[in-house]
C-alpha cells in the first residue's frame, strides 16, 4: 500500500521513494506477484477495509508503512498484514541517517523482512539485486520520485515537468541509471501520445544508452530499449529487449504492457494475450493495462471480453478514450455498428491518428449511408491518411480508388509498417472489408511489407 507521510511535503516526497524502492526490489523476486504503483496509488488515503483491498487486487499479503522525518533521520514503520486471516506477521520500525548509504540499506532490509516472513527463498542473483542501491545521492533520487509521480499522470504538461526533474536527478549524479531512463520515458511517451514530434528521440535514445552504460542489468533500461526499438520498426531486437526486462524484473507491470504492444505487432497474438494479463495481475487498476488487454481481446476475436474490459477501464477513468476505441471496435466486428458509432461520436485517439474517424466511415459504409461516409472520407484525405482513404474507400466499394490509396501508404508513407494503426488493421481488423476486395493483393502487400520490418 502506499505509505503514509506523517509529516510535510518533503515527507510525502520521501514516502513515495520508500514506498517505490520496496515495490522495486520485490518486483526483483520470481515468486512474488507485486501489485504495480499506478493500482496502489488509488488507494491513497482510502477507508476501504483490508480485506476488502486484498480481495480487490487478488492478494494475500498487505503492506502498511508510514514515515517521518526527525531532524537529519528517518524512521519507517512497516506492518506486513496475511489478509486472509487479517492477521499482522511482521511490524518494524526501521531508522536510518537521510543519506544514500543508510536510507538504501532500510529499503534492502524491509524488502528482506518482507521476503523471509511470507517464506519466498531467493536466489544469490535475486538477494543481490534486492540490495542494490540505485544512486549514491538521496536528492537524485528524491528528484526521481518526484519525476515519476508527474509522469506516471501522462498529460502533456505532467510529462514535461517530468523531464524536468529527471534532467535535475542525473544532474546531481550522472552515474544514476533509473534517473536516465525516467529521462527517456518521458521523452519517449510524450511522442508515444502524440504530444512532441519525434525530434527529441536521439536524446531518448542517448539516454537510454547511458542508463545501460551505469547498469547493464536494469531491467527498466531495456525495457526502455525494446519499446524504442520498437517505434523505429526492429521488432526482434525490440522483443529480445522486453524479454530481457521481463526476465530481470519478473514483476515488472509496464515491462509486461510493453511487450503486449510489441508482440501484438509481431503478429503472435496468443503471446500478447498471455502477456497483457499478466500485466493486468500485476497492474489490475491500470488503464492502461487494461487497454492492452482489450486490443488482445480484439485482435484474438474475443469481442465479448474486450467489450467488457473496455467498460472496466471507462470505470477506472472515463476520459481514457483509448480502451473506449477498442471496445468500439469491438461492438463493430460483432456488427452492432449504431453500439460502435454511439462510442466513437465523443472519442479523440491521437495515436491511432484518423482511426476513428476511419471506423465510424466503415460503420456508415456497412450500414448503407453512403452520404455519411463520404463526409468522413473528406476529413481524412484532409489529414492526408493515404492507408484510411484506403480503408473506407474498399468499404464504399470503390475498389479502383482504393488500391492506389493503399499502394501510396506502401511506397510513399516511409512509417507506415512501423505504425501500430496501420498494422494492426492489417494484422487483425475489418475482415468483412478486406474480403470484400476482388484483389486480394493489396493486403497481401501490405502484411508482406510489415512481416519484412517486424520479423
Amino acid at each position: 500500500m502506499p505509505f503514509e507521510a506523517l509529516a510535510g511535503t518533503e515527507d510525502r516526497i520521501l514516502a513515495e521513494g520508500v514506498h517505490r524502492g520496496v515495490l522495486t526490489r520485490l518486483s526483483d523476486v520470481e515468486d512474488i506477484g507485486v501489485i504495480a504503483n499506478v493500482s496502489l496509488q488509488r488507494f491513497l488515503n482510502t477507508s476501504s477495509e483490508m480485506s476488502d483491498i486484498a480481495s480487490g487486487l487478488g492478494v494475500r499479503w498487505v503492506v502498511e508503512g508510514d514515515v517521518q522525518t526527525v531532524g537529519n533521520s528517518v524512521r519507517v514503520g512497516v506492518r506486513l498484514i496475511d489478509a486472509t486471516i487479517e492477521r499482522q506477521t511482521l511490524g518494524h520500525e526501521y531508522v536510518a541517517e537521510l543519506e544514500a548509504t543508510q536510507f538504501f540499506d532500510v529499503l534492502a532490509n524491509i524488502a528482506g523482512d518482507i521476503v523471509d516472513n511470507i517464506q519466498v527463498e531467493l536466489s544469490a542473483q535475486t538477494a543481490s539485486s534486492i540490495s542494490r542501491r540505485p544512486t549514491e545521492s538521496l536528492e537524485a533520487y528524491r528528484l526521481a520520485t518526484r519525476g515519476r509521480l508527474r509522469l506516471d499522470l501522462r498529460g502533456p504538461e505532467d510529462m514535461q515537468v517530468a523531464l524536468q526533474h529527471f534532467e535535475q536527478a542525473v544532474e546531481v549524479d550522472p552515474e544514476f541509471a533509473l534517473g536516465w531512463i525516467g529521462l527517456a520515458d518521458a521523452i519517449d511517451l510524450a511522442y508515444a501520445y502524440g504530444y512532441t514530434g519525434p525530434a527529441d528521440l536521439p536524446r531518448a535514445e542517448a539516454a537510454i544508452n547511458k542508463a545501460l552504460e551505469c547498469d547493464p542489468d536494469c531491467a527498466e533500461a531495456h525495457a526502455a530499449l525494446g519499446r524504442f526499438r520498437g517505434q523505429q520498426g526492429h521488432a526482434a531486437e525490440a522483443m529480445n529487449e522486453l524479454r530481457k526486462a521481463v526476465t530481470l524484473k519478473p514483476g515488472y507491470a509496464e515491462g509486461f504492457s510493453w511487450m503486449t504492444i510489441g508482440l501484438q505487432l509481431f503478429g503472435d497474438i496468443k503471446g500478447a494475450l498471455k502477456s497483457s494479463q499478466r500485466a493486468v495481475r500485476l497492474n489490475p487498476l491500470s488503464s492502461e493495462a487494461l487497454n492492452n488487454l482489450c486490443s488482445s481481446y480484439v485482435f484474438a476475436g474475443r469481442y465479448a471480453d474486450a467489450i467488457r474490459t473496455a467498460e472496466d477501464a471507462q470505470e477506472l477513468d472515463e476520459y481514457y478514450d483509448s480502451a473506449q476505441f477498442f471496445g468500439a471496435i469491438a461492438h463493430y466486428e460483432q456488427r452492432r455498428h449504431q453500439d460502435a458509432l454511439d462510442v466513437l461520436e465523443t472519442l479523440n485517439v491521437l495515436w491511432a491518428g484518423s482511426g476513428v474517424v476511419t471506423v465510424r466511415a466503415i460503420c456508415h459504409a456497412e450500414l448503407g449511408q453512403q452520404a455519411g461516409a463520404r463526409e468522413l472520407l473528406e476529413q481524412v484525405r484532409d489529414a492526408g491518411h493515404v492507408f484510411d482513404e484506403g480503408l473506407i474507400l474498399a468499404a464504399l466499394g470503390d475498389f479502383d480508388a482504393a488500391g492506389p490509396a493503399f499502394a501510396a501508404s506502401i511506397f510513399n508513407g516511409p512509417d507506415f509498417a512501423t505504425s501500430y494503426w496501420p498494422t494492426i488493421s492489417v494484422r487483425y481488423l475489418f475482415k468483412r472489408v478486406w474480403d470484400a476486395i476482388p484483389d486480394s493483393g493489396w493486403r497481401a502487400s501490405m502484411l508482406d511489407r510489415i512481416n519484412e520490418v517486424n520479423r
